[in-house]
């Protein structure tokens, strides 16, 4: 199915911040994700978040821990936060930790950033530095940067520009 190249080692097919109920708060989908058959719909993408919340739900993801699971021959990261999920999937050929630091970092910027406990509430509130965080980390699924003093340094400067 996915051939093993260099450039998957930091390649991630999606990044999911869902909440509870596995209702969209902020998605990426990378542009190698939209051109595979189940990732080429909003409809597929929502079907498949569906299924990935309930597996997730079956292997006991606890509170602020994260969990790595294939699904479906997707390299899958949860980290459950109480009202709401970071949820990271790559392919079978991306390295685990990576996708492991990745899911961390994440975390670590929207916590410094927004608040030391992430809810829904919040996280819709402050999307605008949700998904530019997201844009500094990633670009075209290729990890971009995973440095957290510099994810934070240029998202701050953008919103200071934003105004």
């Amino acid at each position: 199915m996915f051939g093993k190249t260099a450039d998957q080692l930091s390649q991630i097919l999606a990044v999911l911040i869902l909440d509870d109920k596995g209702d969209r708060i902020a998605i990426y989908y990378s542009g190698i994700a939209r051109r595979l058959d189940v990732f080429s719909t909003e409809e597929l993408q929502r079907a498949f978040e569906t299924r990935i919340v309930a597996t997730g739900r079956k292997s006991g993801v606890r509170l602020n821990q994260a969990e790595v699971l294939t699904y479906n021959d997707y390299t899958v990261l949860f980290r459950y936060l109480g009202d709401s999920s970071i949820i990271v999937i790559g392919d079978p050929a991306t390295n685990e930790v990576l996708i492991s630091v990745f899911a961390e970092t994440l975390y670590d910027v929207l916590t410094s950033l927004i608040s030391e406990k992430l809810t829904r509430a919040l996280l819709f509130k402050r999307l605008d530095q949700v998904f530019l965080t997201m844009d500094e980390m990633i670009e075209a699924g290729c990890i971009n940067e995973l440095d957290k003093k510099s994810i934070i340094s240029r998202v701050t400067m953008e919103m200071t520009t934003l105004g």
